[in-house]
């Protein structure tokens, strides 16, 4: 669910605009918090669509420093950097935020932006409430995209959420009787897609069903849509959760500097999983098969059945 405020009329330079959205997440305020304030986490949801956050660096505390720059899909970097100014967990977490046009670039613009937390049962209801308190004209354009952009970030938000929610809800399933585990097994209506910080990638993911969770891998040269497209991942989704991923310089999940092999895919499949949870899914894949057994003994307690 998604309200604003009205915005208070801005300044011709955008100062005193204001944006204030409100989403509900299906998760309890403490991981909501958490997922603000902690840098492994902010790497995978933070910012627009298709964009990534190469560096993020977080000092949580009244006066500590934060650091990001994203990356759009032009691979053009775009820096911000803050300092918390309220650190109330987990009910309240304030900062100032700069923008800057790319890397030692001009300033842009600066707001402080508060975000509370409001526990509603088993969800929480998060509000975002940012005031620009400096701008300079060029920064026309990402003033008039700003609320849009919060928005496409925390669609990223509730696609992280319901990863990590999917893996908690797997741990408790194995105590829970048949009728619940078909409760949790209910597919969810739409893809959810994000970023994971991998040994140096921004890695692509996309999140199909509910479930006990299978991760699909790609065919070499090839990407989700590709490979995966058609009526395969909403037969599989209308049982499990599952996780397809696209690795180093295919798809949405950009090229870095170093060799691209099927020993360092392995690897970066494993780092994936564990960065995710010390609980493995299933893992299946359409190229693969000669590697599953590496997969095996990096990923610990994945299953990688090649077709």
């Amino acid at each position: 669910m998604t309200t604003h405020d009205p915005h208070t009329e801005p300044t011709d330079l955008g100062v005193g605009k204001e944006v204030t959205i409100t989403r509900t997440f299906d998760a309890r305020r403490e991981l909501v918090y958490d997922v603000w304030t902690d840098e492994r986490h902010i790497a995978s949801w933070f910012g627009p669509r298709s964009f990534t956050n190469p560096v993020v660096e977080m000092d949580v505390r009244p006066g500590g420093r934060m650091v990001i720059h994203m990356q759009g899909p032009d691979g053009g970097i775009y820096p911000s950097i803050g300092t918390f100014t309220d650190v109330t967990p987990p009910e309240r977490l304030a900062f100032t935020s700069a923008a800057y046009a790319g890397v030692g670039g001009p300033f842009l613009l600066e707001d402080h932006t508060t975000i509370t937390f409001a526990e509603r049962g088993n969800q929480t209801e998060m509000t975002l409430h940012a005031v620009i308190t400096r701008a300079v004209p060029e920064a026309a354009e990402a003033l008039a995209g700003m609320e849009a952009g919060w928005n496409e970030s925390f669609d990223k938000l509730a696609g992280h959420l319901a990863v990590l929610q999917g893996t908690m809800d797997n741990d408790r399933g194995d105590a829970m009787d048949h009728a619940s585990f078909r409760e949790n097994t209910a597919p969810a209506t739409s893809p959810r897609t994000g970023y994971a910080p991998v040994n140096g990638l921004q890695m692509h993911y996309e999140i199909h069903g509910a479930g006990h969770p299978l991760v699909m891998l790609h065919g070499g040269l090839e990407t989700i849509d590709f490979s995966l497209g058609g009526q395969l991942l909403p037969a599989l989704a209308a049982t499990r959760q599952v996780v397809a991923i696209e690795q180093q310089a295919h798809g949405h999940t950009a090229d870095i500097d170093r060799p691209l092999s099927y020993g360092q895919m392995v690897e970066d499949t494993a780092a994936l999983l564990r960065y995710w949870t010390s609980r493995m899914p299933t893992c299946s894949g359409t190229a693969w098969a000669a590697s599953r057994r590496s997969v095996w003994q990096r990923g610990t307690r994945i299953w990688c059945a090649g077709s």
